[in-house]
């Protein structure tokens, strides 16, 4: 599967090789750091990177760059170009992957799902949404991307996972990484089903008005998982 937009990272890694090892090119990467001539303009593969990865793991360990890609080769996300955009009288972009729920549009991941609180699909996607919100807005971070997984008859989530996109702030948070924070949400969280529908009070006939305009980033009163209440007991534990 193909990984688009990588060839400026790629490149930056490129550069930091020595003259010989880019003579050398182990992992054969030399043509996606190249411009548009021949294979050159062949986007990067998970096969590809995976290889990059590990021949040069000890030289570029340290390089941000490099992180960035052993998190994306982490993620598996498949990608796919947007065939075709409508001009409307506004600004709205939809995307329908058929046999899917879960897909990546502009970066983030989105879930679409018609099934009521009761159901971790709805529920579970409105309270990461709460989760990030609230850890930006604290100002922990400046990107936040809450994943978290359960199992059917399963109370308690099977895994939290937290990618900040390396912009947590190390200058009041020096000590802080997304490991840790995956700890601190629990303690400020309850993330099982009943708990979330209560928090968030997911039982209200509220679902008519998030069948157009989208569930997220809208101030009316009923979208409880936009508020930012968490903000001073996260930071506390931070």
């Amino acid at each position: 599967m193909r990984i688009p937009c990588q060839k400026e990272r790629i490149g930056k890694l490129w550069k930091r090789l020595t003259h010989h090892e880019r003579y050398k090119d182990e992992a054969k990467i030399r043509r996606f750091t190249n411009s548009s001539r021949g294979k050159a303009t062949k986007e990067l593969t998970y096969n590809k990177l995976e290889e990059f990865l590990e021949v040069y793991k000890k030289r570029l360990d340290k390089e941000k760059e490099f992180h960035c890609l052993e998190k994306t080769g982490q993620m598996g996300h498949f990608y796919d170009k947007v065939k075709k955009i409508e001009k409307s009288f506004s600004h709205v972009y939809d995307l329908f992957v058929p046999g899917r729920h879960t897909f990546v549009a502009n970066g983030f991941v989105c879930h679409n799902s018609g099934k009521d609180p009761t159901k971790v699909d709805r529920s579970g996607a409105y309270m990461a949404r709460y989760i990030a919100k609230n850890i930006v807005a604290s100002g922990i971070c400046n990107k936040c991307e809450i994943q978290i997984a359960y199992v059917i008859g399963g109370a308690e989530p099977l895994s939290i996972n937290v990618n900040t996109f390396d912009s947590i702030d190390k200058k009041r948070f020096p000590k802080l990484t997304e490991e840790k924070l995956t700890k601190i949400i629990p303690k400020v969280f309850d993330l099982t089903p009943g708990m979330i529908i209560r928090q968030l009070n997911l039982l209200r006939p509220i679902y008519r008005q998030t069948a157009c305009y989208g569930h997220f980033g809208r101030e009316e009163p009923g979208f409880t998982w936009e508020k930012t209440d968490k903000v001073k007991q996260l930071l506390k534990l931070a």
